[in-house]
C-alpha cells in the first residue's frame, strides 16, 4: 500500500515536471512537445533488462542490450526538444547545457561521493585507486575511454569495477557534445537535417560492423561506434517533426507496432549473451525494437494500459538514478563478499538500488530540476569537477596506503615493465612483462607468463643484483610453443595463436643472447583442469597431451642455446587475500586463507607427473616445485607465520612470497650456481 501509494505521488508528480520541462525545453506553449507515458514506460524496460542481467545474468543473458534502447530513446527525446527550440527560435548552447547539468550531474554527484565514502572504508589501496582513477574519468564524461584503454589480461573482472557502467553516460555525453553543434549549422544554413543524420548514422554503423569484426572490446566503448544508435532516434525526431502531428503508420500497424517492439527487444535478452557479437548486426534488434515503440501513432490497449500504466512509468521516471546506483551496489556486494554473493543478497541489492533511486529522484532530482537559473548548471559542473579532481588525488596517492597495515601495502607487485626494457630487447610480438636488473647481456632470463614476475622478483631481491636478470612474459600465455588447440586454456582460439607467436619470438631472443639459464615460469595446470560446463567438447580431451607436446618442444628449443629449469606451478586458493584483509565484509563470506597440501598435491599429480615425463626426454631440465618453499607440512597459507602475505591475489606471488620461494625452493641457489659456472667458462 505504500509503495503503491508513493508510485502514484511521485508519478503524478513526474508527470507534471516531465511535461513542463518539455514544454519550457520547446520554448513554447502553443506547439508543445506532448508528454508520452509510454516512453517512461520503454525507460523502465530498459533500465529492468539492464539491472535483471547484471543481479541474475544466467537468467537473463542479454540484458545489456537495455543501454542500447536507451540511447535510441536518448537521441529521440534531444532531437524533438532541439528542432521545437530551432523552430521557435529559443535555442542557446548555454541553456541546453545547462539543462543536460541539472538532469544529469545531481544524482551523478551523489552516487560517486558514496562510492568514493564507502570506498574509503572497504577497499584496498589498489582498489581504490582504480575507483579514483575511474571517478576522475566519469567526471569528464570519459569513463568509455578509460574502460577500453584499461580492457585486456590485466583489466580487473567486471563486476569488481563499481563504475563501469558508467561508459554508457560517456557515450551519451560525448554524443551531445558534437550533436548540437551539427543541428545548429544544419538549421541555420538550411540543409537537410534527414539527409545529414542518415549519412552520420551510415557511417558509425559501418565503422560499428568493421570493428565488432576486428576489435570488440573498441566496438563496445568507442563513441563513433555507438553513436549510430543515437542516430536512430534523432533520424525518428526529425521524421515525426517533419510529418506535423500526421500518422507515421496506418491504425492497423500502428496498434501493433509497440508489442513489436517489446518482441523484438524481449528477443534479444534471450537470444544474446556476452559472447554475442556486438554491437554490429546484433545491436540491430533491440535498437528497431525501441524505434518500433517511440514512433508516434494512434493510443491502444498496448500503450495505454501496459507501457504507460503507473508502475512502468514510475520505474520510468526513476530509471536514470536507478541506473546509476544499482550496479556499485552489486558490484560492492561482489568486492566484500570476493566473489558472487547468493541470490538472497543480490535481490537485496536490487531493493535497496530501488529505495535509492527513488529518494535521489523526490529529493535531489525534482528539486533541482525546478531550478532553472544557469547559475544551477554551473555549480553543478564545479561539483564534477571537483569530484573528479578528489579522484586524481586518491590516484596520485596510491589508494591511501595509510588506511591499512604496511603488511598490506607490501604485498602488492611492482611494476610489470622498467623504464628503457623494450627498447633493449629485439622482438617484435606483443608481450607485457619486460625487467631487467642491469643493461649488461643477461645471464639469466625467466620467461613466462603473469605468475613468472613474483619469481622474478623473487630472485632478484635475493641475489641482489649478483647476476644480470632479465623478465620477459605475456599473461595468460603459459610456457610452450606450437601448442594445438586447446578448449578453455586460452581465451580464445586466436589468443592461442598470439601466444604461439610470443613465445617463437621468445625462442628467437635466446639463440641471439646465450645466456646461461632459462627459467620457465606458468600456469601449465590449466591443460588439466575440468572443463568449464559451457564448453562443447565434441572430440576427445587433448589438452594434456597438447601441454606435453609444447613444453617439451620449448625445452628442446631452449637447450640448444642454455640451460633450462622449469618452475611447477605456484599454489592457488579461492579467494584471494583481500578476502581476508578486507575490513568490512559480507554477512556469510569465508575466506580461503589457506588450502590443503596433500589435496593440492593430488590435484596436480597428473599435470606434474606429465612434467616428470619431459624430463626423462629431457635429462638436463631442472624442475623446481614451489609448494614445499611455500606450504607447511599440511597446509599452504596465502601468510607467513609471522604475518607477511605471500600473495598479491589468488595465483600471484607477492615480492614477499617471491623471495620465500627463491630461497627455500632452491631456486635462487641454482641460478647462482649456473651462473657462477657459465662466468668461470667465459674466464
Amino acid at each position: 500500500m505504500i509503495f503503491q501509494h508513493l508510485s502514484k505521488l511521485l508519478t503524478r508528480r513526474g508527470e507534471q515536471v516531465v511535461t513542463a520541462d518539455l514544454n519550457a525545453d520547446a520554448g513554447s506553449t502553443r506547439d508543445p512537445l506532448r508528454y508520452r507515458p509510454e516512453i517512461d514506460g520503454l525507460r523502465a524496460i530498459a533500465v529492468l533488462c539492464v539491472v535483471a542481467f547484471h543481479a541474475f545474468p544466467a537468467w537473463v543473458p542479454g540484458g545489456f542490450v537495455g543501454v542500447d534502447v536507451f540511447f535510441v530513446i536518448s537521441g529521440f527525446l534531444i532531437t524533438s526538444i532541439l528542432i521545437k527550440q530551432h523552430q521557435a527560435s529559443r535555442f542557446s548552447f548555454a541553456d541546453f547545457y545547462s539543462r543536460r547539468a541539472r538532469r544529469i550531474l545531481p544524482a551523478l554527484c551523489l552516487v560517486l561521493l558514496a562510492c568514493l565514502a564507502f570506498g574509503a572504508i572497504a577497499l584496498l589501496p589498489d582498489e581504490f585507486a582504480n575507483l579514483g582513477r575511474h571517478m576522475a574519468a566519469a567526471a569528464a564524461f570519459a569513463a568509455n575511454i578509460s574502460f577500453w584503454q584499461e580492457s585486456g589480461y590485466f583489466a580487473p573482472a567486471s563486476e569488481f569495477q563499481p563504475l563501469l557502467h558508467l561508459w554508457s553516460l560517456g557515450i551519451e555525453e560525448q554524443f551531445y557534445l558534437v550533436w548540437p553543434l551539427v543541428l545548429y549549422f544544419a538549421w541555420r544554413r538550411k540543409y537537410n537535417l534527414l539527409y545529414i543524420v542518415t549519412c552520420l548514422t551510415a557511417a558509425s554503423f559501418a565503422a560499428s560492423l568493421v570493428l565488432t569484426r576486428m576489435d570488440a572490446t573498441a566496438a563496445f566503448y568507442f563513441p563513433l561506434s555507438r553513436f549510430w544508435e543515437l542516430g536512430l532516434g534523432c533520424a525518428l525526431a526529425i521524421l515525426a517533426s517533419a510529418s506535423h502531428g500526421r500518422p507515421m503508420l496506418s491504425a492497423r500497424v500502428s496498434r501493433y507496432s509497440p508489442v513489436i517492439g517489446v518482441a523484438l527487444i524481449g528477443l534479444s535478452m534471450i537470444l544474446f549473451d556476452p559472447k554475442t557479437p556486438f554491437p554490429g548486426f546484433a545491436a540491430l534488434l533491440p535498437t528497431l525494437g525501441a524505434l518500433a515503440i517511440l514512433i508516434p501513432g494512434e493510443d491502444s490497449w498496448f500503450r495505454s494500459r501496459i507501457l504507460a500504466s503507473r508502475p512502468m512509468v514510475f520505474i520510468g521516471l526513476i530509471s536514470y538514478p536507478l541506473y546509476l546506483w544499482h550496479w556499485p551496489i552489486l558490484s560492492f556486494e561482489v568486492i566484500l563478499h570476493s566473489g558472487l554473493p547468493h541470490p538472497i543478497y543480490r535481490i537485496a541489492a536490487v531493493l535497496l538500488s530501488l529505495a535509492f533511486a527513488t529518494l535521489t529522484y523526490q529529493y535531489l532530482e525534482l528539486p533541482i530540476r525546478h531550478r532553472r537559473s544557469t547559475f544551477v548548471g554551473i555549480g553543478l559542473a564545479v561539483s564534477v569537477a571537483v569530484i573528479g579532481i578528489v579522484g586524481i588525488g586518491v590516484v596520485v596517492h596510491r589508494g591511501l596506503p595509510s588506511r591499512f597495515p604496511p603488511a598490506v601495502s607490501a604485498m602488492r607487485q611492482a611494476p610489470r615493465e622498467d623504464d628503457h626494457c623494450r627498447d633493449s630487447v629485439s622482438i617484435k610480438t606483443e608481450f607485457n612483462y619486460c625487467k631487467r636488473n642491469s643493461p649488461a647481456k643477461p645471464e639469466i632470463v625467466i620467461l613466462g607468463d603473469s605468475q613468472a614476475q613474483g619469481v622474478y622478483e623473487g630472485i632478484a631481491s635475493t641475489l641482489e643484483g649478483k647476476h644480470s636478470m632479465l623478465l620477459l612474459a605475456r599473461g595468460g600465455c603459459p610456457p610452450g610453443i606450437n601448442v594445438a588447440p586447446s578448449p578453455a586454456v586460452y581465451e580464445s582460439d586466436d589468443r592461442r595463436q598470439v601466444c604461439n607467436n610470443t613465445w617463437t619470438s621468445f625462442v628467437d631472443y635466446i639463440r641471439q643472447t646465450h645466456p646461461a639459464l632459462v627459467v620457465l615460469v606458468g600456469d601449465g595446470e590449466r591443460f588439466f583442469m575440468p572443463l568449464p560446463d559451457d564448453v562443447d567438447l565434441r572430440e576427445v580431451d587433448n589438452r594434456p597431451q597438447a601441454f606435453n607436446t609444447a613444453l617439451s618442444a620449448l625445452v628442446a628449443d631452449l637447450e640448444r642455446y642454455t640451460k633450462v629449469a622449469y618452475v611447477l606451478e605456484i599454489p592457488t586458493f579461492e579467494t584471494p587475500p583481500a578476502c581476508f584483509l578486507r575490513p568490512v565484509k559480507l554477512p556469510g563470506s569465508t575466506c580461503s586463507k589457506s588450502i590443503s597440501r596433500r589435496a593440492l598435491v593430488a590435484s596436480r599429480a597428473s599435470y606434474k607427473q606429465s612434467v616428470l615425463n619431459i624430463r626423462d626426454q629431457h635429462p638436463n631440465l631442472a624442475i623446481v616445485d614451489p609448494i614445499p618453499s611455500l606450504c607447511g607440512a599440511n597446509a599452504c597459507s596465502q601468510t607467513s607465520h609471522g604475518g607477511a602475505v605471500l600473495y598479491s591475489d589468488k595465483m600471484h606471488l607477492s615480492p614477499t612470497g617471491g623471495r620465500r620461494m627463491a630461497q627455500n625452493s632452491g631456486l635462487a641457489s641454482l641460478v647462482d650456481r649456473v651462473a657462477d659456472r657459465a662466468s668461470a667458462v667465459r674466464r
